[in-house]
């Protein structure tokens, strides 16, 4: 019998996207002896383990090479949570400071995606932006979310993924000291350099680093997908908290299946003015509204007068439900 605090959230989220949309949350449970998931396929699992590096640190810990470039994502399921600015036909990336619009529904949303997730990824250009950021489940509504998390079949925290080609990140982030493990998923050039800087979280345990030669946000999800053995008798969840110079890529780099696009986008879309200030370069936009519209399907959007967001939820048309 699920508690009255994971109903709530069930309760909300069916007022922001409907019975039907609500299905898409009942495909995050982690299986259970005599389930099935909607993603449920075979996972291509590594044998391979976490070694210790060579190095003159003996503690720091690199995780293995993924057996190949752009690993299949079967198993998996893709949540993108993100909020963009309407401006025309465009969706602008909207500055987190103080004076950016807030939205209680949109932040509720983010964490609900957090605690559903197995895996949430940030990017280093996100942390250098927000310097308190933490991607732990918070806010009002956070007894309700564990509650319901729990009655996914998980419990602890989501393990925090770092997307990131340079070196200049803050080892003292508090994401860094927060609970639960983290990765850091970076290029070959800048291994070496995040090595030294992380030597003490690394020789202390509880973060792993692995280099690419070609990083990508599809590799990254790859090797996310085909981590862990523990998770593949359920549905790998990951939640992507990044901004349009990462995440663009699951739209533009998708083949003529969609094989790519995420399973789930929930966007909060902003339906007022911004000014210049308040919005990020134009180069750092998401896709246009008519791309995103091609390729998925807008399956729910809670509209209220007062407030001035929209809440939608896109899945790919090759899924609608």
């Amino acid at each position: 019998m699920q508690s009255s605090c994971g109903l709530r959230v069930q309760a909300r989220l069916r007022e922001l996207y409907g019975a039907k949309g609500y299905q898409m949350f009942e495909c995050l449970k982690r299986n259970r002896p005599g389930t099935v998931t909607k993603r449920d396929k075979p996972l291509h699992l590594t044998t391979q383990t976490a070694h210790t590096s060579s190095s003159k640190t003996n503690a720091v810990r690199l995780l293995p090479q993924p057996e190949t470039q752009g690993s299949s994502r079967f198993g998996s399921f893709v949540i993108h949570v993100t909020s963009a600015a309407s401006v025309d036909e465009k969706l602008r990336t909207i500055k987190i400071n103080s004076g950016s619009p807030k939205s209680d529904v949109d932040f509720f949303v983010l964490n609900a995606c957090r605690a559903a997730a197995d895996y949430i990824v940030t990017t280093g250009e996100i942390l250098r932006r927000e310097p308190q950021l933490s991607t732990l489940v918070q806010g009002p509504s956070r007894a309700d979310l564990l509650e319901w998390r729990h009655s996914l079949g998980k419990d602890g925290p989501a393990r925090t993924v770092i997307m990131t080609q340079r070196e200049n990140i803050n080892a003292a982030h508090p994401i860094f000291h927060q609970e639960g493990e983290k990765l850091i998923y970076t290029s070959t050039e800048s291994c070496k350099m995040l090595e030294v800087l992380f030597v003490d979280q690394l020789a202390a345990g509880g973060l792993d680093i692995i280099s690419r030669d070609k990083p990508s946000l599809n590799d990254l999800l790859g090797f996310l997908s085909n981590k862990d053995p523990e998770l593949c008798s359920g549905t790998c969840v990951i939640s992507i908290e990044a901004g349009p110079t990462a995440s663009n890529a699951l739209y533009s780099e998708c083949d003529s299946t969609g094989s790519s696009l995420p399973d789930m986008l929930l966007l909060s879309e902003y339906r007022c003015h911004l000014e210049d200030s308040q919005i990020v370069d134009a180069d750092k936009s998401f896709i246009p509204k008519s791309q995103l519209r091609s390729m998925m399907s807008n399956v729910a959007c809670f509209d209220e007068a007062s407030d001035p967001f929209l809440y939608h939820m896109f899945v790919p048309k090759s899924e609608q439900i």
